[in-house]
């Protein structure tokens, strides 16, 4: 194992040393549009408590928080106290479907889910969640056509770091220091950025679960065409419905859904990528590059209770797994070495095929046709990672159609 220090960026607080729990939301330097519309918030450096502490996690798993102590048993015994020392930049919102369609326009790039031909999904047929053939970005499977405002989802790590690749490529960087990079945030960052200056609270409003309504979109009521979400979710998630049985298009919470920093939809709507390989022990004040086979994602997502987004909540992949509730959103800060570059395996082969290098993008065939799988998920245990995906009979299996 080592671990890498973000030039600088992060650092364990000294014993019996208090780092500041909570300072002013004001960031660095102003926000930052770029030319592909995303739209870049100055985060300042502070410090900031990573993880939870275990009255926390006990109301997790109680009558209120509705989880399992499985899936909060990564976030650290006690809070580990930390300092983010120099500025980034988060993105406001996570990385739209239209933003998506652009990078894949300019460069031809297949996901690992179109390359697989499948994706971490529901099975309407079944009424459970499984491996769904077909199921990519263009149409995940909620029963309701994509829209361009909406957080892309089922991408994959290896995606993600597609997409920054082609960000550190194409957009500029004069506005931040010299030796930026777009890059996804490390735990740390995104974690900061999340509780916006406060500590020690489950959610970045506070304690209350009920302050929860009107601002993010997680499990709840919601039914669609008379079918409820998957699973009874109202059984495990909040009993109000939030307007959005599956993802919400971005920001659609106004004031109410932003915190201290900004920054909307940090809990709730899709899981978000971090860069950070996953110690199960719990969070690092310092890049965790340790040889690890997954990656951390953080937030929660409509298909999260209330144990699920909190701030402190974690689950993990591995790189090449997409989940038809899990994105990412953009951070702009100092380079980490060494930088971990993308699978190539998926840009190579959509650039190789010139056809399609800038060609419109018609709506995916979505078949509906689920392989068996040994694990069956439920709702209120959608915080698991998703398991090995079958592999496919032939080798010419084929993607699903552009």
């Amino acid at each position: 194992m080592r671990f890498v220090a973000i030039s600088a960026i992060c650092s364990l607080a000294l014993p019996g040393v208090r780092v500041p729990a909570a300072d002013a939301p004001a960031g660095p330097a102003n926000p930052i549009r770029l030319p592909c519309g995303i739209e870049l918030v100055p985060i300042q450096p502070g410090g900031i408590e990573l993880g939870s502490e275990p009255d926390e996690r006990t109301w997790a798993i109680g009558p209120e928080g509705k989880g399992e102590e499985r899936l909060v048993a990564n976030e650290g015994f006690h809070r580990l106290k930390a300092t983010v020392a120099t500025p980034y930049w988060l993105g406001r919102t996570e990385v739209t479907v239209g933003q998506w369609k652009a990078f894949v326009k300019a460069t031809g790039y297949i996901t690992d889910a179109e390359a697989l031909g499948m994706t971490w999904s529901f099975d309407w047929d079944k009424g459970r969640l499984g491996a769904i053939q077909g199921a990519c970005w263009r149409q995940p499977g909620y029963a309701k056509p994509t829209r361009d405002e909406d957080p892309v989802a089922c991408v994959s790590w290896n995606d993600a770091e597609a997409f920054l690749a082609w960000l550190n490529r194409t957009q500029p960087l004069d506005q931040m220091p010299e030796g930026s990079q777009f890059r996804l945030p490390t735990e740390a960052e995104w974690e900061r950025a999340c509780r916006a200056g406060r500590s020690g609270t489950r959610f970045w409003w506070g304690d209350d679960p009920l302050e929860a309504k009107g601002r993010l979109n997680a499990i709840g009521t919601d039914k669609l065409g008379g079918t409820a979400p998957p699973e009874a979710a109202s059984t495990e998630g909040f009993d109000w419905a939030d307007g959005y049985p599956w993802v919400a298009p971005v920001d659609s919470f106004g004031d109410r859904g932003r915190n201290a920093f900004g920054l909307a939809d940090m809990l709730g709507n899709v899981w978000e990528w971090c860069l950070d390989g996953y110690d199960a022990k719990g969070p690092h004040g310092m890049t965790y590059l340790a040889d690890t086979a997954e990656r951390v994602v953080r937030g929660g997502s409509f298909m999260s209770g209330p144990f699920g987004v909190r701030c402190a909540s974690r689950n993990h992949l591995k790189p090449a797994y997409s989940r038809f509730d899990c994105g990412f959103r953009v951070c702009a800060g100092p380079a980490i070495e060494p930088y971990l570059e993308p699978d190539q395996r998926s840009i190579n082969a959509a650039l190789a095929d010139s056809e399609r290098m800038g060609a419109d993008l018609p709506p995916a065939d979505f078949k509906i046709s689920t392989p068996e799988f040994p694990l069956h998920i439920d709702a209120g245990a959608f915080g698991n990672p998703m398991p090995e995906p079958a592999k496919p009979e032939s080798k010419d299996t084929p993607a699903p159609k552009p």
